[in-house]
């Protein structure tokens, strides 16, 4: 089950196994979660390399998988708890040495032996190691050596404060836990702010449980592996909210559908078009269904792996406007005169209707005026004293203002980014919409002399 990382989470289950807790004789409960996603991630000193597609949190992730093995070395690593130790310069001395760090190249007088001959460039004489590489034991040399080649970009130079994160080497992380009233149900907890990094999570569960007769302390030990039980993601189509998980059945409780939502009610698309979950309209508003549960968590809506309710997209006209009845993709087709499409969407039993207009051909203007008022500027769009028509209107422009005083606007079927001379924003008011004139309006902050100005409307 996909959970969104950084939600709390609870979860609900039966202890399996041909016996009977008996509560009052339970003396230990451990919950472990483990991710095995990461088993293999980037850190040093056998916790493994950096496999591919691995998602952390609060840990810069290496510069590339599977090849930079270590992690960023100081000073860009941040000081976050989840790095370990702060990366403080250490009071140490030389660890292949037996005296400190000083002079040049150190000043090693004696090495240990097993010190590869010597460290810091061979300053202890016949370094076997590459000048600049400290020795093969990572555990001698430590303090001594700029550069190690092997813990590159991780090991900080001339320190012994090499970034570990806080967690033990299988990834695992012991969650609280209680037992419930009922026979075997216990109860177990993954906070949000435990949740470091994105993967798959298999509950292991460790139960010490009082048997008379059963080794020197009358207590027998059982472990059970409930296999994956939830996997957190980084993305809306996963849950979110306080979640509890029934592991028994693998289905969140509370689970019913309580309401489904468009981010708009009222879409607008040109014709001969299409509009995926995901993607922006002509008003920029993103095409979105969002799923409310009777629990008080939501999701969005992903065709893709989504494993929730059926969900069922029906349209009101086909010729005009398709839908895809499962992933909601709209297409559009020919039009002469702007045209409105009901599309009704129905997830487990709920149902909930919006508008897509589809707009016919038209033109987009450009010009100057001294009006201030869109809804004047409307009315005289189609007097070619005042403004150009044009198809598009997103590219360069040099453009002629023959009266002082008067107001660049620019009348668009799509938003706009912005003007730009010379690489610079210009200030502008807008968008202004004007019923019936299907178009966005923008106007300049001031007026502008006569002259000849050349810029650019970027998408």
């Amino acid at each position: 089950m996909k959970i969104r990382i950084g939600n709390d989470i609870r979860f609900n289950l039966t202890l399996k196994g041909n016996r009977n807790y008996d509560r009052a004789n339970i003396k230990q409960l451990r919950c472990y979660f483990v991710n095995t996603s990461i088993s293999n991630m980037c850190f040093p000193f056998g916790l493994g390399s950096c496999p591919k597609k691995c998602h952390m949190y609060h840990l810069d992730p290496c510069n590339s998988c599977c090849g930079c093995r270590w992690h960023h070395r100081y000073p860009t690593t941040p000081c976050n708890p989840a790095h370990g130790r702060g990366p403080l310069p250490p009071n140490h001395e030389c660890c292949c040495c037996t005296k400190p760090v000083y002079n040049k190249c150190g000043g090693c007088s004696k090495c240990h032996i097993g010190c590869c001959g010597g460290c810091c460039n061979g300053c202890c004489g016949g370094c076997k190691c590459h000048p600049g590489h400290s020795c093969d034991n990572w555990h001698s040399c430590c303090g001594c050596c700029d550069f190690d080649a092997r813990f590159y970009p991780y090991f900080r130079p001339g320190h012994c404060d090499v970034i570990e994160p806080m967690f033990d080497s299988e990834f695992r992380y012991l969650a609280p836990s209680k037992v419930l009233e009922g026979q075997n149900r216990i109860q177990t907890f993954f906070p949000a702010q435990e949740q470091f990094a994105c993967g798959d999570y298999k509950l292991v569960v460790v139960v010490v449980m009082y048997e008379s007769g059963w080794g020197k302390c009358d207590l027998h030990t059982y472990t059970i592996d409930y296999g994956y039980v939830v996997t957190l993601v980084d993305d809306e189509s996963a849950p979110a909210g306080d979640l509890t998980i029934d592991v028994d059945t693998g289905e969140l409780e509370g689970n019913d559908i309580s309401s489904i939502s468009m981010n708009s009610g009222n879409y607008k698309m040109n014709q001969n078009s299409e509009l995926s979950f995901g993607g922006k309209d002509l008003n920029n508003n993103l095409y979105q269904l969002n799923i409310e549960y009777s629990a008080g968590y939501s999701t969005v809506y992903d065709p893709i792996g989504w494993t929730g309710e059926n969900v069922q997209f029906i349209s009101s006209n086909q010729s005009v406007l398709e839908v895809d009845a499962k992933t909601g993709k709209l297409t559009s087709h020919e039009v002469s005169v702007n045209t409105d499409v009901t599309i009704t969407v129905t997830v487990g039993g709920v149902t909930y209707t919006y508008v897509v207009t589809v707009v016919a051909p038209g033109f987009n203007y450009i010009g100057f005026s001294s009006e201030t008022d869109p809804n004047n500027v409307a009315s005289i769009l189609d007097n070619p004293s005042y403004f150009n028509k044009v198809d598009s209107i997103f590219g360069s422009y040099s453009i002629k203002n023959n009266v002082d005083d008067r107001y660049l606007w620019i009348a668009s079927k799509e938003p706009i980014d912005g003007v730009y001379v010379a690489g610079i924003k210009q200030s502008l008011y807008g968008p202004y919409v004007v019923n019936g004139a299907d178009l966005n309006f923008y106007r300049s902050v001031n007026g502008l002399i006569a002259a000849t100005f050349k810029f650019n409307i970027n998408k």
